[in-house]
């Protein structure tokens, strides 16, 4: 079991910063574009960002990490269908999760549903990629 859990630097260096800026993302950056509401206050915002830090890392380090998926990208390496597979990826995983927060607690964050999810997914990937510890 203990193999699963973040080891410190990972949990310093990456998931605590990614929770403190999804938090700032959800309460601040993301009702700035007329695509979000955020009715919630700090304490929900927190929540937001430490359950979206949970599900992209349950998918970039536990599920993409994970030796099956890692060999099958080893042997799909240079296909003509894996930079759709990466863009996909890309996307689905934030737009799954915004979804999911949209529909479970509608009177803390609501979404336009037509640009929504793409805004969405672009802003958290951003804020993946700015808390991403690319010294690994």
């Amino acid at each position: 079991m203990k193999e699963l859990l973040p080891g410190p630097r990972y949990l310093f260096r990456e998931l605590i910063p990614r929770a403190i800026l999804m938090a700032v993302t959800f309460k601040w950056l993301l009702p700035l574009v007329p695509f979000f509401g955020f009715h919630g206050g700090i304490l929900a915002a927190t929540a937001f960002g430490a359950a979206f830090t949970v599900w992209f890392s349950l998918w970039g380090a536990y599920i993409m990490g994970s030796r099956s998926v890692q060999l099958w990208l080893q042997a799909s390496q240079g296909k003509w269908y894996m930079p759709i597979f990466h863009v996909t990826m890309l996307f689905s995983v934030p737009i799954i999760g915004l979804a999911i927060a949209a529909i479970a607690v509608p009177s803390v964050f609501t979404m336009t549903w037509i640009f929504g999810p793409l805004v969405g997914a672009v802003a958290l990937n951003a804020v993946c990629a700015a808390t991403h510890d690319y010294r690994n």
